[in-house]
């Protein structure tokens, strides 16, 4: 089975679709050369299986890659893919302390400085 494996970045909030579907989503970071930014879907059951992550743990998630085609009342047909998670594990859990200070694990720090010539704010390190 395919593994998403990375950082917790945004857990989201039981979504009660229907009156027998409900849906949550993790936002996960991979920790690769070109890092990648997934959205893994937890249905039913499942939904409560976030509760235990809190952002920046460090996290596997096994998933089912589902796809589905959908056409439009006008007639147009488009093709949706989704993953959906069936195991979490925890491979690093973050202090809840550094979990409330910092969302954004590796958040580039953005300090402003006010520039004396125009008043305006500049900020003297741009990451690039």
């Amino acid at each position: 089975m395919p593994q998403i494996k990375g950082t917790a970045i945004k857990i989201g909030d039981t979504q009660q679709i229907s009156e027998k579907f409900k849906k949550r989503e993790l936002i996960v970071k991979t920790e690769e050369q070109y890092p990648q930014v997934i959205c893994v879907e937890f249905v039913q059951d499942k939904t409560t299986d976030l509760d235990r992550v809190r952002l920046n743990d460090q996290v596997e998630v096994e998933v089912n890659i589902q796809g589905r085609e959908w056409t439009s009342p006008s007639g147009e047909t488009k093709y949706f893919t989704s993953l959906k998670a069936w195991k979490l594990d925890i491979l690093e859990p973050q202090s809840n302390q550094a979990a409330s200070v910092n969302s954004d694990k590796g958040a580039a720090d953005y300090s402003f400085k006010e520039s004396k010539s125009d008043g305006f704010a500049v900020n003297d390190e741009l990451p690039f």
